[in-house]
């Protein structure tokens, strides 16, 4: 066999990515420096910084609020100068301006008024009226010469530090123009010569330098100028700038000097090492920038620094012991004014952060053997690529490269957290994550390409499998199976009747799988559309606890056949079914139990469902509705019930309406009895109300319904602390949440005889809370106001039966059937 040629090899490949990378790095990759800078980023987060002298800064931030309550900016400087006629009273130990002072800003009449104070100066000879408006000029232009007014508080404000802007040449840049004389007074004069011109720090290209008139009383004038990195941010400072043979230190190292008593003739730089303050040393590269730690706020903080607003300071809102011996820093901080840039110095808390790591000497460094460490991982990482991963397998392959990883980005960060040093380990972990995946990658491509189809054999092992679970009952076996076989129209011949099965199960989720896996390889295959939609219309209705009933299949609730929907009660809907073993039919009540309650409440309701159900269904009483049996299927519980001829109570009461007093009492005896017997056997019906009473008009039969239906059906609601039963026809004692006996229900009924009588309820209300106020609190209506013919005893025991106190009421069922066969007897008499 041909050997593959060497560009197949894992080494080869290995070779290319480490060469494209080792480009790229040369070549300064932007990608790979972001990268470099995210790694970077993540140690300066995770390193743990104390206060420190971040603690004796403050700034005091030109801000929105500011803005809002002074003015648009630029301000009149004479602004400015109030308050720093405020500030220098509190006597801070610093203070550092971070503002444009480099141009003149005069009020447009000054000029004006100037020339008119000169000609009247040359006006001669003076008199009185004369002087007099001299003087008045001379206050008038005092007045809106704003920079006089700010170099007069300049005066009186100690230690003040102001920027210069400038912009930066590249090392041994041309040299700018020769500074101002009064500028140059500020720069460093312990400067150690360079060995060479290679070490000299960035040059100054332009130099914009603060008014004259402002610099003579300036402590200090410093530079604000810091590193950008490819990504835009600003990790380092440029300690020192170098200008016509002169260097100029920013302006953080001249507020932190000064901090320590020290101003830039304390200032010591060593060229190409570091910078010198008292007892604290500031380590440089060669161009004299450091990279800065950047600071988080401390425990119950939110900010790393003290921020002051100027417009509180401006109004004296400000304690002045804030600012005393602290080194305060002015600047903006409003949106949309001033710079940009995120990593300007001249943003106030950028500033803080470079004054406070010169302070607290926190400060990363990159040590003269990282290069040639990071050359070395880089060997390193190839070497594994080249020789040592082609003879791992793919999962120790994996294993280790993962751990070498972890292992480069362990140790800068380990650096970066213990040490503050900053070794570079993006570049040797890319060449790593690269290099792995090009070889699995090649590996791939030039693996195996072949795959073989499956064999007749196995296809037909699928087949037989599917059908055999099919034959089982096992759909969703048979299923799988099917669909691991290559698809064609005899698949899906096989599929179809299993779509079919699903569907008879009531399991339309499943049959709509099966309708779609037919329907994505043949979108008109028989009549899949219309079953698709059945289906997940048949879902849907699952997921109400509504069957569906189309004509088409009649649908299976336990063994009961579905006929159609009957009404819909307080458990769910009712359907007429069809017991198939004696051809009865049914009536039967459902509940869908996934609806109705939360997962964690569903098993103990679903106990308490067949448990009320039993209780009824031991009920064997001519006046009661019979239950045959309950269950459950998928989740909706059934109960299947004596089917009845007749209507409900309800439907004989309109307003108003009076019906026939025999009518009535041949109707309530019944009802009576039946709830006699219930309570005799410990059950309570909780809601007695016409709707639950069936009257068979032709037969004069009557029956009770729904023995435990109200307790299975609010189940859940009593949770939340409703109560059972239907408002209008509650007892007190049911509405208070209280437990309830046999004379709850016989309230109830009472509640029911009362509207059977007058056509009208004995309790009312606008809302809940009003009705439910009357039947604990209100009196019973007089029954003779809403119809007069009443009889007496009939009125004794409708008013017994609404009695408040349990004790006053009926105490057996048995006690009112007497009285109410009594009343009957005599109206019979009457009549």
């Amino acid at each position: 066999m041909r050997k593959p040629g060497y560009y197949r090899e894992d080494w080869f490949i290995a070779l290319l990515v480490g060469i494209a990378l080792g480009a790229a790095v040369l070549a300064n990759s932007v990608w790979i420096e972001r990268l470099e800078l995210l790694a970077y980023d993540t140690g300066v987060k995770l390193t743990h910084r104390t206060p420190g002298a971040a603690a004796e800064i403050v700034i005091i931030a030109i801000d929105d609020p500011s803005i809002q309550a002074i003015g648009p900016w630029p301000w009149p400087r004479n602004i400015l100068a109030q308050a720093l006629d405020r500030l220098a009273d509190t006597k801070p130990r610093a203070v550092g301006m971070l503002l444009d002072l480099t141009q003149p800003q005069a009020d447009r009449g000054l000029a004006a008024l100037r020339v008119v104070r000169d000609k009247l100066t040359a006006i001669a000879p003076p008199s009185p009226e004369l002087n007099e408006l001299r003087e008045l000029l001379a206050r008038t232009e005092t007045e809106l010469d704003a920079d006089a007014a700010l170099a007069q508080a300049f005066a009186k404000t100690p230690q003040l530090f102001l920027p210069m802007l400038v912009d930066v040449a590249e090392q041994n840049g041309a040299a700018a123009a020769a500074a101002p004389a009064y500028l140059q007074r500020h720069g460093l004069i312990n400067a150690i010569p360079p060995v060479d011109e290679i070490t000299l720090p960035h040059r100054i290209k332009n130099l914009r330098p603060p008014l004259e008139q402002f610099a003579r009383h300036a402590g200090g004038i410093g530079h604000l100028r810091a590193r950008i990195d490819p990504d835009g941010g600003a990790r380092a400072i440029y300690t020192v700038l170098e200008h016509d043979g002169q260097f100029f230190a920013s302006l953080p190292l001249l507020l932190a000097a000064s901090s320590l008593g020290f101003d830039s003739r304390g200032i010591e730089f060593d060229i190409g090492s570091g910078i010198r303050v008292g007892k604290l040393f500031v380590p440089t590269d060669a161009a004299g920038r450091t990279d800065i730690g950047l600071y988080s706020p401390s425990a119950g903080k939110t900010q790393a620094f003290a921020i002051y607003s100027f417009n509180d300071l401006r109004n004296g809102a400000v304690a002045s012991s804030a600012f005393t011996n602290k080194v305060v820093l002015i600047g903006l901080s409003a949106q949309n004014i001033g710079t940009n840039s995120p990593t300007a110095f001249m943003q106030p808390e950028w500033t803080a952060n470079a004054v406070a790591s010169v302070l607290n000497q926190d400060f990363y460094t990159r040590p003269s053997w990282a290069a040639l460490t990071e050359i070395g991982m880089l060997l390193v990482v190839l070497l594994y690529l080249m020789f040592a991963l082609p003879r791992l397998s793919a999962n120790s392959a994996a294993l280790v490269t993962l751990l070498l990883f972890v292992g480069l980005f362990g140790a800068e960060q380990f650096l970066m957290v213990s040490e503050k040093t900053w070794l570079r380990t993006a570049a040797p972990a890319l060449l790593l994550l690269a290099g792995h995946l090009a070889i699995a990658a090649k590996r791939f491509i030039f693996g195996e390409r072949q795959r073989s189809e499956a064999e007749s054999d196995s296809v037909h092992n699928y087949r037989m499998l599917g059908l055999t679970f099919q034959s089982q009952g096992q759909f969703d076996m048979a299923l799988d199976k099917f669909r691991k076989l290559p698809v064609d129209d005899s698949v899906l011949d096989l599929i179809y009747p299993l779509a079919l099965d699903f569907e008879r199960k009531r399991q339309f989720h499943k049959a709509g799988a099966a309708y779609d896996y037919i329907l994505q390889h043949d979108s008109s295959f028989r009549d899949c559309v219309e079953r698709r939609k059945r289906a997940s219309q048949g879902d849907q209705a699952m997921s109400l606890g509504t069957l569906i009933i189309d004509g088409t299949e009649k649908p299976t609730l336990g063994r009961y056949h579905i006929e159609k929907e009957i009404g819909r009660g307080a458990m769910g809907i009712v359907y007429l079914g069809r017991d198939p073993k004696i051809n009865r039919q049914v009536a039967i009540k459902t509940m869908a139990l996934d609806q109705e309650f939360e997962p964690a409440a569903r098993e103990g309701a679903r106990e308490r469902f067949f448990r009320e159900a039993e209780t009824a269904g031991r009920l064997h009483h001519p006046n009661i509705v019979t239950i045959y049996d309950a269950g459950e299927d998928h989740e909706l519980a059934y109960i299947a019930m004596e089917y009845l001829e007749g209507k409900e109570l309800a439907t004989y009461l309109e307003p108003k309406k009076q019906l026939a007093f025999d009518w009535i009492l041949n109707i309530a005896i019944p009802i009576v009895d039946a709830l006699a017997y219930a309570h005799r056997n410990d059950v309570v019906h909780r809601d007695i109300k016409p709707h639950n009473i069936f009257f068979n008009e032709a037969s004069g039969g009557v029956k009770v319904m729904d023995f435990g239906i109200a307790r299975i059906a609010a189940a859940n609601r009593t949770q939340t602390g409703l109560v059972l039963g239907t408002p209008s026809y509650m007892s007190p004692e049911q509405i208070s949440g209280k437990r309830v006996d046999g004379r709850s229900d016989l309230f109830s009924f009472g509640a029911m005889l009362f509207e059977l009588v007058t056509g009208d309820t004995p309790f009312d209300g606008d809302s809940f809370a009003a009705l439910t106020h009357q039947i604990i609190n209100g009196p019973t209506p007089d029954i003779r106001k809403l119809r007069a013919d009443t009889p007496p005893r009939l009125i004794a025991i409708i008013k017994r039966l609404l009695q408040k106190k349990l004790t006053k009421r009926y105490q057996s069922a048995e006690d009112l059937k007497r009285d109410l066969e009594q009343c009957r007897d005599e109206l019979a008499e009457w009549a």
